[in-house]
C-alpha cells in the first residue's frame, strides 16, 4: 500500500512539474504569492456570493464563458445559470450536488493553482444544509493594457 502512494505522490509532483504549475494553499504565508489583484477578485467573488449578489457574480465571470454559456446556450437564464455553477462534490462524501444561488451563505477558498495562462481555483460553498467542493478555472487575460480574471465554469 506504501508503495503505491509513494508512486502515486511522485506522479503527482511529476506532472504538476511538467506543466509549469504553482500550488497556493489557503493560508497568510502564500497568500503573498497570488497577486493583490486576483485576491481583490477572490474576495469581491467571496463577498458576492454571501450576498447573493447576482450582478457582481455575473460581472467576475470571463465574458467568452458568459456569452456562450448563458446568453447564447442557456438564452439568459440567470437562475439555471448560477445554479449550475455552484455545483461539486458534497463535503459528507455522498454524491455530487448543485446548489441554489439564492440560498448560498459562504464561499471559502480551498486552494489555488497557477498554470501557465490561468488558474483552478477550488472553494468549499454552503446553503443552510450541505456543503460542497467546487472546481473553477479562472481565465486571466489582457484587455486595453490591464489584466482582467474571469471565472469559467462547466460548459454544455
Amino acid at each position: 500500500m506504501k508503495r503505491i502512494l509513494s508512486k502515486s505522490a511522485i506522479l503527482v509532483i511529476a506532472f504538476l512539474l511538467m506543466a509549469g504549475c504553482s500550488v497556493f494553499k489557503s493560508n497568510k504565508t502564500s497568500e503573498t504569492a497570488i497577486p493583490k489583484a486576483l485576491q481583490q477578485f477572490l474576495f469581491d467573488f467571496e463577498k458576492a456570493v454571501k450576498d447573493q449578489n447576482t450582478e457582481k457574480i455575473l460581472s467576475l465571470m470571463d465574458k467568452e464563458y458568459l456569452t456562450e454559456q448563458h446568453d447564447n446556450f442557456l438564452e439568459g437564464r440567470t437562475s439555471q445559470f448560477l445554479n449550475e455553477f455552484f455545483c461539486g462534490e458534497l463535503t459528507n462524501g455522498r454524491g455530487f450536488k448543485c446548489l441554489k444561488f439564492n440560498e448560498l451563505k459562504n464561499a471559502s477558498k480551498i486552494s489555488i493553482i497557477q498554470n501557465l495562462d490561468s488558474y483552478v481555483v477550488m472553494y468549499e460553498v454552503s446553503d443552510a444544509k450541505d456543503s460542497i467542493i467546487a472546481s473553477w478555472t479562472i481565465s486571466v487575460r489582457e484587455i486595453k493594457g490591464k489584466i482582467v480574471y474571469g471565472f469559467v465554469g462547466a460548459m454544455g
